[in-house]
């Protein structure tokens, strides 16, 4: 499928005072985990995550497919770049942070307006969770000659994010069929991919680079020291992706505040976070080699946190569902009430065993710019407030292990008389719930 329009105007209008924009890269970065792909009334096969014997299980599988080109463990570009002075430190600290890189053979190839669009590449996290990435990329508009306004740019990334998201079923798709097909998880219900849709989380990374008045070589810090300029009110124009109506209004101290978000440590490059983007300016992106190493990897940290947020939120989702059964399983206990209720209770001690705190990943990254980067993404995907949200619904989890315990207690003492099989299976329950107290104890401590 081709989605086709006619192309926006290049510089026009009173090129003389605006800021342009070109050789745009947009990457729209899907995650979810793949709890949500087994059926409502299926089981997650939730235990098949882990460490090396898996990762080794997993590339030896999908290597054999005929769909896929390449499956590799994805490591840090810029402990090879040849900057001395860092190559021999690790960009990030724990292997395990890395996720496995899926490469097809074919995926998806299409135009929007003025961006190629391509998906070909599965991240696959043993936390459990994907990312699809969509990458988009100018057209025509790749050198000053042919740079387009901000308010066309605006309206051609609106385009590219609605096609991207029509596409994300058929990606959704491919991606269960290969992994039911290679014999390492279930496909979800024929049509259940539509409703994945919903669950996915959706971060963008956008990387450019500009003109203002006409003339290339504009640094960040002149159109800072310029905040009432028109230049400098179409940059948060664009950072915010507004309409030249709003943003032709903003005031000074607005534009002066909105700047100061950069975390560039140099006068002439961007890193800004907004409304769940990544934007990206660096003048040396096209010329030297490590700079987009560099920035390779800083995208690699923040996918590696996404996953574990996506698989966080999964968490959450699960024990809201479960918790409300194991809560009715309980207000009229019988022997065999407080056994599925253990049962359920177990599941979601596998679950959140298996799933990491995303700051953790914040306090193993060695490179200082990353780490800066990693924390204001986790301040932007609000990473804080779902920890504190799942501790306190670990605690939930907590109590009810102790109501399932003291009512399997009492059950043993009406039980004992009549059945040493019972007995048997209510010991197991109480030393199951011991099990997942401890375990939940240990999850709750970490998310603290």
């Amino acid at each position: 499928m081709t989605y086709q329009r006619q192309m926006p105007d290049a510089i026009g209008g009173d090129a003389a005072r605006d800021l342009l924009l070109f050789d745009l890269r947009c990457d729209f970065l899907l995650a979810i985990d793949l709890g949500h792909w087994a059926s409502p009334k299926g089981q997650s096969r939730l235990d098949l995550f882990g460490g090396d014997a898996w990762t080794t299980d997993v590339q030896s599988r999908l290597s054999r497919h005929p769909r896929v080109a390449s499956v590799e463990v994805g490591r840090p570009r810029s402990e090879a770049s040849g900057r001395r002075e860092r190559a021999t430190l690790p960009t990030y600290g724990l292997e395990t942070m890395f996720p496995i890189r899926i490469r097809l053979n074919r995926g998806i190839d299409t135009e929007a307006g003025a961006f190629e669009l391509q998906w070909s590449e599965i991240a696959l996290a043993r936390d459990g969770s994907v990312i699809l990435p969509f990458a988009a990329n100018t057209l025509t508009a790749k050198t000053a000659a042919t740079a387009l306004r901000v308010e066309a740019v605006v309206s051609e990334l609106t385009l590219v994010r609605s096609t991207v998201m029509s596409l994300a079923e058929a990606a959704l798709t491919s991606c269960a069929s290969l992994f039911a097909e290679s014999d390492l998880y279930p496909a979800p219900d024929d049509g259940y991919a539509a409703q994945l849709v919903e669950r996915l989380l959706c971060f963008e990374v956008i990387d450019f680079d500009w003109l203002v008045s006409g003339e290339p070589g504009w640094r960040m810090i002149d159109v800072v020291n310029a905040p009432d300029s028109l230049a400098a009110r179409q940059l948060v124009g664009f950072l915010r992706m507004s309409r030249p109506g709003v943003w032709s209004n903003y005031p000074e101290r607005f534009v002066t505040r909105f700047l100061e978000t950069n975390l560039g440590h140099r006068c002439d490059d961007l890193w800004v976070f907004h409304s769940k983007r990544l934007f990206r300016h660096h003048p040396e992106r096209r010329s030297r080699g490590d700079v987009e190493f560099w920035f390779d990897d800083a995208k690699m940290g923040v996918a590696i946190l996404l996953h574990r947020v996506a698989s966080l939120e999964f968490l959450y989702t699960y024990m809201h569902r479960d918790l409300g059964a194991v809560g009715r399983l309980l207000a009229a206990p019988t022997e065999t009430t407080v056994l599925e209720a253990s049962h359920q209770l177990v599941a979601i001690e596998r679950l959140a065993n298996r799933i990491s705190d995303p700051l953790v990943m914040t306090r193993h990254v060695v490179h200082d710019f990353f780490r800066e980067v990693l924390v204001a993404a986790a301040e932007e995907l609000q990473v804080a407030e779902l920890v504190e949200l799942t501790r306190e619904r670990l605690q939930t989890v907590q109590t009810m292990v102790g109501m399932v315990g003291a009512q399997a207690a009492a059950n043993v003492s009406v039980s004992i008389a009549r059945s040493t099989e019972a007995l048997t299976r209510l010991t197991v329950v109480l030393a199951i719930g011991a099990a997942v107290l401890a375990v939940i104890q240990v999850a709750v401590a970490i998310l603290r």
